[in-house]
């Protein structure tokens, strides 16, 4: 139950920002680990988990191994393919922890 809450929370924010809602932009662009850009945000997943914990309880109880497992396992792509967005790697650095991802705005 608290993993399928999770997995929906996850894929709602990524709509949030595929769509470019200007509230969830403006809380991204504040956060210092993440780079927001002319058409696309930077990202690490140790960071974005720090973020949803804290703007959302159904992460609350997700440590970072349950969170990385749902990112990775999540249609994140499908969700935000409607949107004119995709994530991709931005930087591989050899670990999922380590490697930097974007979504970029294709539209």
């Amino acid at each position: 139950m608290v993993a399928a809450a999770a997995e929906r929370a996850l894929l709602a924010f990524f709509e949030r920002v595929a769509e470019k809602d200007a509230a969830q932009l403006d809380k991204l662009s504040r956060c210092p680990e993440f780079r927001l850009e002319h058409g696309r945000w930077r990202f690490a997943l140790p960071d974005l988990h720090r973020f949803l914990q804290g703007e959302d309880d159904a992460f609350a109880s997700i440590d970072y191994t349950k969170f990385r497992n749902l990112i990775l396992k999540s249609p994140i792509n499908r969700a935000v393919k409607p949107f004119g967005a995709e994530i991709a790697i931005a930087e591989n650095r050899g670990k999922v922890d380590r490697s930097r991802y974007v979504l970029i705005w294709r539209s």
